[in-house]
């Protein structure tokens, strides 16, 4: 099967597999929704899913340049997000909850259709390429026999979705289709080689990936140093190649252009990019693939060529000294300066000598040993987007473990026990993306996401508070809601005491909050706290410091808890009866205020 764009009998059914597969926490939630309760239709970082909400809904309202609601500070709203703008004008026909879940869909396919094509260029037809794919969508590390609900102090393979194909797209639709793009990216590149049709479709992918998900446009700047280092080795990068493939870099210029200005205009989008996201401990990021990593190693040997010769055993002792130096370095610095920028270029200069070493005639197999040779060391670039950089970690080495399991199996002369093997081995080496599922669902049992902050389903009155805010055109209005609260069961057991609903008025209401998201609100901690002390705290609220927050806020609506079983953790409406208002709604647990 030499034309990658045809595909085996199998790739449907396996595209299908891995979309029920990933879809069935949702339908699960939708079909389990109590009575009056609403389904979002997440249950994974649901603060995250609500900045998404709050993008579409401002495209539902018809704009093209998106602001902050997770603020009420002043900005310019500058921000422009192809993805989210196209999922906004799709949720005018189904809603948001809905439109992410297409979204998601429609890209899976488009991710695994470039992901076979890519695939289609190193491994062989029939059981290596399946056992490609499998592995590159499913396989993860060791997470499974340490397996946690909550935190991050596990290998990556138990919480880093965005480093995993598979629990990337159980869990987000931006995960999907910035996969797509690198992949497109890839795969045009590869094209390139030969001729310059692929470079304008290339450019705009690059583009549309630096405007959607920028620090992919670094990661595949990163990798392609590694490739350009291995195809100089293997004298297959002539110069009208590496000219095209400047020439789509340039794609990603004008996205980069408008990021650096809005960063330069805009101090809420600059505290927003300026949130540190510090990548996992080498030594879990190394556990969250080490199965496939140590497979990878062999199938790299497995598939050389014979122009590899000794060069090979050198880019491969390289490589292993690499991820030493990562385990030893980046271990030793993250403690004191995890930005460092010593140990960073140690490993990266590593990764580009192993790449020097490696020397084939396939282009895509110099593009692969590159991408893993520099994927370990990426996240610990300096900079304080660290974690941005782990995507798709685990990709790379999928590809390249197919060829040492395939390379076992041949050994088994029946094709029935050979084929029950194959499953087997891929099942055993997916065990963390089964966990993933089995989490998404326990999430729904137990009513709680894995933020511990928010429910997976909003009751009869956060629902219908909801419903109002959304019919009140709230997106000039500041709500003020009850930070969530949550108690700790036992380790690794939570139970939401109150909800934090101002992500979800923010996301899916359109209103803005003071204290929306930790990442997209400016100083959150600082104005959580500010908030919960000054008009929900009853130990610390009065009369006075709500109405000094009011004032400070510009709030115009207040949501207030009212749970009896609760009281002892709730300002007591009496506080809120200085303040001119009216009730807009009413209920068992919650009340919305409209102030005047």
């Amino acid at each position: 099967m030499d034309d990658p764009s045809i595909r085996p009998r199998w790739f449907w059914p396996f595209v299908a597999v891995v979309l029920i597969l990933s879809s069935l926490p949702a339908a699960f939630g939708h079909l389990n929704t109590p009575s009056g309760s609403q389904y979002l239709g997440v249950q994974w970082n649901i603060d995250d899913h609500a900045v998404y909400a709050a993008w579409m809904k401002q495209a539902q309202e018809g704009r093209l340049l998106f602001e902050n609601r997770f603020t009420a500070d002043e900005q310019p709203g500058l921000t422009v997000h192809l993805y989210f703008l196209l999922t906004g004008w799709l949720s005018k026909l189904t809603g948001i909850s809905l439109a992410m879940h297409l979204g998601r869909i429609v890209f899976s396919v488009l991710a695994l259709m470039a992901l076979f094509r890519l695939i289609s260029r190193v491994a062989k037809p029939g059981m290596e390429q399946l056992l490609s794919m499998s592995l590159a969508v499913f396989a993860g590390g060791v997470g499974w026999a340490v397996w946690k609900r909550y935190g991050q102090d596990s290998p990556i393979d138990v919480w880093q979705a965005e480093a995993f194909v598979f629990p990337s797209l159980l869990t987000n639709g931006l995960f999907a289709v910035a996969l797509w793009l690198m992949l497109v990216v890839f795969n045009k590149m590869a094209d390139a080689k030969d001729s310059w049709k692929p470079v304008l479709p290339a450019a705009f992918a690059l583009f549309a990936l630096t405007n959607i998900h920028t620090y992919d446009t670094l990661l595949i700047a990163l990798v392609s140093a590694g490739w350009l280092a291995s195809c100089v080795a293997s004298k297959t990068a002539v110069l009208a190649w590496i000219g095209r493939c400047c020439l789509i870099a340039c794609g990603a210029l004008p996205a980069v252009a408008w990021f650096v200005y809005v960063r330069s205009v805009d101090p809420v989008f600059l505290e927003r990019a300026n949130t540190p996201t510090p990548a996992a401990p080498p030594l879990n990021m190394v556990l969250g693939v080490l199965p496939i990593l140590a497979l990878a190693f062999i199938g790299v040997i497995v598939k050389r060529d014979s122009s590899g010769g000794a060069q090979l055993w050198k880019a491969l002792t390289i490589f292993i000294l690499m991820i030493f130096a990562v385990l030893v370095l980046c271990s030793q610095w993250r403690s004191t300066n995890p930005y460092a920028i010593v140990p960073f270029a140690v490993c990266f200069a590593l990764s580009i000598a192993a790449c020097s070493f490696f020397v084939t005639r396939n282009v895509v197999m110099s593009l692969l040993f590159a991408w893993i040779a520099i994927v370990l060391v990426a996240p610990y670039y300096p900079g304080l987007f660290q974690r941005k950089l782990g995507m798709m970690i685990a990709l790379p080495f999928g590809i390249l473990a197919a060829p040492a399991v395939s390379a076992m199996l041949t050994k088994i002369s029946s094709s029935a026990i050979r084929n029950m093997a194959a499953l087997g081995m891929t099942v055993l080496l997916s065990l963390s993306s089964v966990k993933w599922i089995q989490r998404e669902l326990e999430m729904i049992r137990d009513d709680i996401s894995n933020t511990t902050m928010h429910r997976v389903y909003l009751d009869k009155d956060a629902a219908e508070i909801l419903r109002i805010v959304r019919e009140i055109n709230a997106e000039s209005k500041v709500v003020l809601a009850q930070p969530g609260a949550a108690i700790k069961i036992s380790d690794d057991t939570f139970q939401v005491i109150l909800p934090d609903l101002n992500p979800i008025l923010t996301g899916w209401g359109g209103a803005k909050s003071y204290a929306g998201h930790w990442s997209e609100t400016p100083h959150y901690s600082d104005r959580r706290n500010e908030l919960l002390q000054n008009v929900f705290n009853p130990a610390t609220a009065t009369s006075e410091t709500i109405r000094s927050m009011v004032m400070k806020t510009s709030a115009t609506l207040i949501v207030l808890p009212t749970s009896v079983q609760l009281a002892e953790f709730i300002v007591p409406y009496s506080l809120f009866q200085t303040i001119p208002h009216r009730v807009l709604y009413r209920g068992d647990e919650l009340m919305l205020l409209e102030l005047r």
